[in-house]
């Protein structure tokens, strides 16, 4: 029988835009399915989008809504994704998840961590306890981030995250050249001066 599998690959920032780490995903899930003999039937893949109730991005995860409606309307048995917190982070969306994949009868998911039955309660709720892990983790992060950006604050230093600071080349997707921070600089100079 063939086992037709959806790979998820989700990374919540990719500061250069260039899709590497869920390229590398993809890699290790595309052996995970070969290794199990699971055919491939699509790829899914949600790059620079957080997957907490703490995302900021704004960005709905449009492929994996995808991933959802295929296995709604049948077209897999099986989920390959390279770790759980890719697929889910929250408890409460990861019971939806469950819910869609009982209502299809997919039974099977497959990590670099192992091959999960999802028929089978014990297993069913380690994923509870992973996703339950995932989302304070999250919390503390936020909180720790918080914290942080308070101190900046305090001590007249920028915050950390966002948009780039207009005048700053910074890092990332939102990287500019030295010589364009250097016009919005003057630009800004010429526009106290006025």
């Amino acid at each position: 029988m063939t086992i037709r599998a959806g790979l998820y690959a989700r990374i919540s920032l990719d500061w250069e835009g260039k899709g590497l780490g869920v390229e590398r995903q993809l890699q290790d899930c595309r052996a995970i399915a070969m290794r199990l003999g699971w055919t491939v039937i699509d790829e899914y893949v949600d790059n620079s989008i957080g997957a907490s109730k703490y995302s900021k991005t704004g960005k709905h995860r449009a492929e994996y809504n995808r991933l959802l409606g295929d296995i709604e309307a049948g077209r897999l048995d099986a989920v390959v994704i390279w770790m759980e917190d890719r697929l889910q982070r929250q408890v409460i969306e990861l019971a939806e998840f469950l819910k869609v994949c009982d209502a299809a009868g997919v039974t099977r998911i497959a990590s670099a961590g192992g091959e999960l039955n999802l028929a089978d309660p014990d297993q069913r709720t380690m994923l509870y306890i992973k996703a339950a892990m995932a989302e304070a983790e999250i919390e503390k992060m936020s909180a720790r981030m918080r914290r942080k950006n308070r101190e900046n604050a305090e001590s007249g230093k920028r915050h950390l995250g966002g948009r780039r600071p207009f005048g700053e080349t910074w890092h990332g997707s939102q990287a500019v050249s030295e010589e364009q921070a250097a016009e919005e600089r003057e630009l800004i100079r010429e526009a106290v001066r006025r």
